[in-house]
């Protein structure tokens, strides 16, 4: 009798370890879940994701589903930095991308050269209301006194990717981030409550920010 007591006290303790180890790792998966969070950069949109400069270098692997399935993956080439997203078939297409922030190269003649710190983020947003989202490629320069942030839109038409955004917010005080809401992506400057604004309309972003002086 005494030997059955023991080995169903012994079956509750390692229910009970086994339990907790399982509770740990559970809390640990969530801590790990808000750390990669908290580096979204772009409030607003769907399905973000951040990678750092190595992570992109190596080969990123971003999945867009919005009814249909779409991968991207990036590859150094002769030119820098390259795009490419792959439909259902496996064919696949580079993106025209055009990031001015964080750009080592300011001419743009070798393509894109990224800084070391840089942070790339890849998410989507539906602009037009058509329940088709777009694809949002941006790139976070922390560089302080050289800091901003880029973003490239790319909408669907037919079977291939066509940019319809390329917007940067420079000279901002602080970490830049960016805001998408209804149709309009603004990065505030940080500074007397001047921001950058861009308003989706008639297929294309209109500057609708505001400055301080003249007009950038």
């Amino acid at each position: 009798m005494k030997s059955i007591i023991l080995k169903f006290c012994e079956y509750l303790f390692l229910f009970f370890l086994i339990s907790c180890t399982g509770a740990n790792k559970s809390n640990s998966n969530s801590n790990h879940n808000e750390v990669e969070s908290s580096s979204i950069f772009i409030s607003g949109i769907k399905n973000a994701k951040t990678f750092s400069l190595d992570q992109t270098q190596e080969g990123l692997k971003y999945y867009y589903v919005c009814g249909r399935k779409f991968e991207l993956s990036t590859r150094m080439g002769q030119l820098g930095l390259e795009f490419i997203i792959y439909n259902e078939n496996q064919r696949g297409e580079e993106l025209d991308i055009n990031l001015e922030a964080g750009n080592m190269d300011k001419d743009m003649e070798w393509g894109y050269t990224p800084k070391p710190d840089v942070v790339f983020l890849i998410g989507q947003y539906d602009f037009n209301a058509d329940d088709i989202d777009e694809l949002i490629i941006a790139v976070q320069d922390n560089d302080e006194g050289n800091n901003g942030l880029s973003i490239n839109v790319f909408q669907l038409k037919r079977d291939s990717w066509v940019q319809i955004g390329v917007m940067t917010g420079g000279v901002i005080l602080g970490t830049p981030k960016a805001e998408v809401k209804m149709n309009k992506i603004t990065i505030p400057r940080n500074l007397r409550g001047f921001y950058y604004q861009w308003t989706f309309e008639s297929g294309g972003f209109r500057d609708t920010g505001s400055y301080s002086g003249n007009s950038e």
